[in-house]
Order: C-alpha cells, then structure tokens, then sequence
C-alpha cells in the first residue's frame, strides 16, 4: 500500500470519530453504531489492501461513501433528514444514491479480490466470471443491509430507518450500483465484451 492509500484510510478513521461525535452529541445511537460499523469495514480494508488492490482512487471512494451515509442520517434540513431528500419527487432519494455508490465500490472491490487472488487467464470463463462480480458485490450490499436491519430492530428505530418499501428500495439501488460496477469492469477489461 502506498503512502496515499495509508493517509486516505486515515482520513476515513477521522472523518468517522467527527461522526461519531456527531452521534453521540445528537443521541443517535443508530449513527454510532454505524460508525462502529465503518471502523470495522476501514479495518478490513487495512488487512486485505493488497487482496483488494486498494489504490488512492478505491479509497477516496470509500472516504466519499462514508461522508455521504454518515451525513445522510445526522444532517437535517428544515426538519428532514438528508436521507430523506428527493432528486427526483418520489422516484430517487438521497440514501438511493448512498446505496447505489456504496454497492458500486464495494462490487469495485470484490472484482479486484477475485482478479488478483482467484482467477488465472487459463480458467477465466469471462461472462461467468462477471457474473459472480455482480453477485458478489450485491451480496456484500445485501449484507450491508442486513446489518442495519439488526442495528435498527435491536435498538427500536425499525419506523424511523424505513419500512419494507424502504429496505426493498435499499436491495434494488444496491443492485443496481453492482451492475452499474459489473458493466464499467467489463467495459474497462475490454475482454468481456
């Protein structure tokens, strides 16, 4: 890992203790255990930077998807918060565009663990292969949200962090940013087309 990665993961780490504080400051447990969440997720990509083929780029990305969510619940505008926020009048939301981009650079991420630790050109079957990136990096989404299931069921916030619609609409943005990932590898490695 180079030195910018290391500062970029660094910043992550600080941009996550001011939210943190944020949390704390606000009472809202839900945002401090996602920032105990985000801890754990910069402690996985320090461990597995070289799987992951971490560069600068990769984890600007994730310093931006962090900023994004953790501003995305703590941020209020006229009585609102930030997630609830339309681009577009009920079509797309701000916490759509955080879960399409977080799923996105995840998928980004899984690609690149496959790559550099599983595959060899002599057994690459590619339309299989892009397959398994996109499933791989809408499961690492799917997990996402599970665990803000389990943190907001454990702590009583089920109607304040959505309904079924809500987490259904979570599944389809994150399914879509995996696809969205899965199209632009295979645009990039021009081998999958």
């Amino acid at each position: 890992m180079n030195d910018k990665t290391k500062y970029i993961l660094l910043l992550i780490i600080a941009f996550n203790l001011i939210f943190l504080v944020l949390a704390v400051v606000h009472k809202n447990l839900e945002f401090v255990f996602y920032s105990i969440n985000f801890f754990l997720g910069v402690v996985i990509l320090y461990l597995f930077k070289k799987q992951i083929g971490l560069t600068p780029l990769l984890a600007l990305g994730f310093v931006l998807s962090m900023v994004l969510h953790m501003a995305g619940g703590l941020i209020n505008t006229n009585g609102m918060r930030l997630y609830e926020f339309y681009f577009i009048e009920g079509v797309i939301k701000y916490d759509n565009i955080t879960h399409f981009f977080g799923t996105f650079l995840l998928t980004i991420a899984g690609y690149n663990l496959l790559k550099y630790n599983f595959w060899n050109k002599e057994s690459r079957s590619d339309y299989i292969h892009l397959f398994l990136v996109l499933v791989l990096g809408y499961g690492l989404g799917s997990l996402n949200e599970i665990i803000e299931l389990m943190y907001s069921v454990s702590l009583g916030y089920e109607k304040e962090v959505g309904d079924y619609l809500n987490n259904a609409l979570d599944l389809a943005f994150n399914f879509i940013g995996a696809l969205a990932a899965t199209l632009v590898i295979a645009l990039k490695e021009r081998k999958f087309i």
